[in-house]
């Protein structure tokens, strides 16, 4: 794997921004060559998983359309939210950093920054922001982007 590859791979699966497992398909010998395994009992336990299972990966294909709808139950850990949920969100970012840090990438060179400005609590402006560039998007519907200067 060359950091191009993963680099690709990453930018076409919206790591680290969405690391979910559920909008994915994986090889169960893509699995189990790699070992890696979800934290027992931890609420976004998935998070570190995907780019490590995107790095082991020596294909990745990508459809157009949509064929998995995730819905969230009423009994849903992340809705119950709390202390444990940020506590494990953190743990589990963390782990992706150090990822990111032991193949010689910076993590915040690929993690999105969102702001939005609100007018009658409508948002008229939005900047999705990483060290690389800068989305600009105006009532939702123009939007450009904008190479960042290091």
């Amino acid at each position: 794997e060359t950091a191009e590859d993963f680099i690709s791979k990453i930018k076409l699966c919206n790591v680290p921004d969405f690391c979910h497992v559920w909008n994915k398909i994986y090889k169960r010998e893509l699995i189990t060559k790699t070992g890696l395994r979800f934290v027992p009992d931890r609420i976004y336990e998935d998070l570190p998983y995907t780019p490590q299972i995107l790095y082991a990966s020596k294909k990745l294909v990508t459809v157009p359309d949509i064929y998995y709808y995730y819905w969230r139950g009423s009994n849903s850990l992340i809705k119950k939210g709390g202390n444990k949920a940020k506590q494990d969100y953190i743990k589990s970012e963390a782990e992706i950093i150090n990822f990111f840090e032991k193949i010689n990438l910076s993590y915040f060179d690929y993690k999105t920054i969102v702001k939005r400005y609100k007018l009658f609590g409508f948002t008229v402006y939005k900047s999705l922001k990483n060290n690389l560039e800068t989305k600009h998007i105006v009532l939702n519907f123009i939007c450009w982007k904008t190479k960042n200067k290091n």
